[in-house]
């Protein structure tokens, strides 16, 4: 019998060793070679093959003895056959021909229904009269000066009376420039406005037609650099000279003058051979003044200057 260990620690050592557990240590099974593996592998399949064989054989000897379990196991084979799948066929390759056979002619597709048009709004109806301007203020010895406004609104009312279709006018007064202003209704029309102008100028008693146009915003421009003579010792080229050539130009012919092409200057004022001249049209938007300053004009054979008219100040007292 040995001695025991002589130190506590290695006494402790010692029981600790002899109390521990056995080792077991895996092994890997014999090695076989390919030819065993394929043999065992074939008996496995006989083995379950023949396993399933004698099932059936079984069942059909308790359908034997219980003849009312026949209709069970015939549902139960039917469920574990598997149906023969038919191949599925692969699509046509798809051609022009075929395309164009499958295509919808244009005239064939349907169409989407037309959109309502909305209706428009209905323009709004002028309220404001329509008033004309007759020109008299270079007439100041006129006899009509003398006559009230209400005088010759009533001569004017019976002269209407005597033309087909003529309108009657609203009212008749004298404004600050001397010249005298007729209102006629909203709407009327510049036609039958136009047929009582022979009896305005018998009215007013004028030798020749006086100016009459329609009372709407118009504007007025400068014409410079106009010649007007040749030398200084010829006379100023007449106004209707003027009013001629310049209307040569169609941008002039299209407007609807209110004050005639006339010289800025009176002739006797005039010390050179060019000069200015002035000309007034309809023009509600300032669309038309804005074109004629853009344009190029011309007066004489020669271009002129067209610029934007400036109204000078009073002078101060």
């Amino acid at each position: 019998m040995p001695p025991p260990p002589e130190t506590p620690r290695k006494r402790i050592h010692v029981l600790r060793d002899e109390q521990c557990l056995p080792t077991y240590v895996l092994k890997s099974p014999p090695c076989i070679n390919w030819a065993d593996s394929v043999f065992q592998l074939r008996d496995t399949i006989l083995d379950s093959f023949n396993d399933f064989t004698k099932v059936d054989n079984s069942c059909c000897r308790i359908v034997t003895y219980n003849p009312e379990l026949a209709s069970e196991l015939a549902l139960q084979n039917k469920q574990t056959q598997t149906d023969s799948v038919e191949p599925v066929a692969p699509p046509p390759r798809r051609t022009y021909a075929s395309a164009a056979v499958s295509h919808t002619p244009l005239q064939e597709q349907p169409h989407p229904p037309p959109t309502t048009p909305r209706a428009k709004p209905a323009a709004a109806k002028p309220t404001n009269p329509v008033r004309i301007v007759v020109q008299l203020k270079h007439f100041p010895t006129l006899p009509a000066r003398d006559l009230p406004a209400r005088d010759i609104y009533q001569q004017l009312v019976t002269s209407c009376a005597t033309i087909p279709r003529a309108p009657t006018p609203l009212g008749v007064h004298w404004n600050r420039n001397n010249n005298l202003i007729i209102a006629f209704p909203a709407g009327t029309s510049r036609t039958t406005i136009k047929t009582l102008f022979p009896s305005i100028h018998s009215l007013v008693g004028t030798e020749d037609p006086p100016v009459i146009c329609f009372d709407v915003p118009w504007r007025k421009v400068h014409l410079a650099g106009i010649h007007a003579r040749n030398n200084t010792d010829q006379p100023i080229t007449p106004v209707e000279e003027l009013r001629q050539t310049l209307l040569l130009n169609p941008a002039l012919l299209a407007l609807k003058i209110t004050i005639q092409p006339t010289w800025l200057k009176k002739p006797e004022a005039i010390s050179g051979t060019h000069t200015s001249a002035i000309i007034a049209f309809e023009d509600p938007d300032g669309s038309v003044e804005r074109t004629l300053l853009k344009s190029t004009l011309f007066a004489f054979g020669e271009a002129i200057t067209v610029k934007k008219w400036h109204e000078k100040s009073p002078a101060r007292k």
